[in-house]
C-alpha cells in the first residue's frame, strides 16, 4: 500500500476526524508544496522529469568537512573515544563454519526502495549463487531450493549468475513475510561504531527442495 493509504486509514483507525479526505494528486502536491514554492516543481514535472536540488551534486564542494578541525582527518577522535582504532585497518573476514559454507548477502535492489515493489509479486524470492555453487549443491535454474541459517530458513528460486563470487549467496532485501524475508535469516548483531545493523556475517547452506 502506498503511504497515502496508510496514513488515511491510520487517521480513520485513531478517530483523527480532522485528517483531510483529498485525492491522492492532492496529497502529493501538498507534500511537494515547498518544492513548488521554491523552484517552480510540479507533480505533472516529476513525472517525466527527475528533480535534484541544486548545489548538491558535490559533497563538501567548499572543502569543509564536519569534522572537529574542518579537515578531512585521517585520525578519528571518535573511532579512538569509542575504544576502535583511529587510523583504518584490515580485520579479516569472520570465517564461514562447516555447517554453514556460503556467505548470504542481503544487498539493495537498483529497482526498489526496501519493500516498495516486492509488496506486490506473490511468488518465492530469488537466491542467486555462482555455477559452480550449483554444480556443487546440485541446483538446478528455476527451480525451488531451502537456504537455511542459524536463525531460520527460507525457500527460494535459484538463479545460477557467473556474477556472484563462490563461496557466497545473494538474495535482495525487501520481499515481504507472505514471500520468505531475508530477516528470517539475518542475526540482530549490531556494528562496533554507531549501532548499525551488521548484516555481512550472515552465513547459510543451501539444498534443493525438489
Amino acid at each position: 500500500r502506498s503511504e497515502f493509504d496508510v496514513f488515511l486509514q491510520l487517521a480513520r483507525a485513531m478517530g483523527l476526524d480532522t485528517y483531510p479526505v483529498i485525492s491522492r494528486n492532492d496529497f502529493l502536491r501538498r507534500a511537494i508544496a515547498p518544492l513548488t514554492e521554491a523552484f517552480g516543481v510540479t507533480l505533472e514535472t516529476l513525472q517525466s522529469v527527475p528533480f535534484a536540488l541544486p548545489g548538491n551534486a558535490v559533497a563538501w564542494r567548499d572543502k569543509k568537512f564536519a569534522t572537529p578541525s574542518g579537515k578531512y582527518e585521517l585520525v578519528s577522535g571518535p573511532a579512538a573515544d569509542a575504544g576502535q582504532s583511529p587510523l583504518p585497518q584490515f580485520i579479516s573476514p569472520t570465517a564461514a563454519p562447516p555447517e554453514v559454507p556460503l556467505r548470504l548477502i542481503t544487498a539493495h535492489w537498483k529497482g526498489s526502495m526496501h519493500s516498495q515493489h516486492f509488496a506486490f509479486i506473490d511468488r518465492r524470492p530469488m537466491v542467486y549463487v555462482s555455477p559452480t555453487v550449483a554444480a556443487e549443491h546440485h541446483l538446478v535454474d528455476g527451480r525451488t531450493a531451502i537456504i537455511a541459517a542459524a536463525n531460520g530458513e527460507l525457500r527460494v528460486r535459484v538463479k545460477a549468475d557467473a556474477r556472484i563470487p563462490s563461496g557466497c549467496a545473494l538474495i535482495y532485501q525487501g520481499w515481504w513475510h507472505h514471500s520468505g524475508s531475508v530477516n528470517f535469516l539475518t542475526g540482530d548483531h549490531i556494528s562496533d561504531m554507531g549501532e548499525q545493523a551488521a548484516y555481512n556475517d550472515c552465513f547459510c547452506r543451501i539444498a534443493p527442495l525438489e
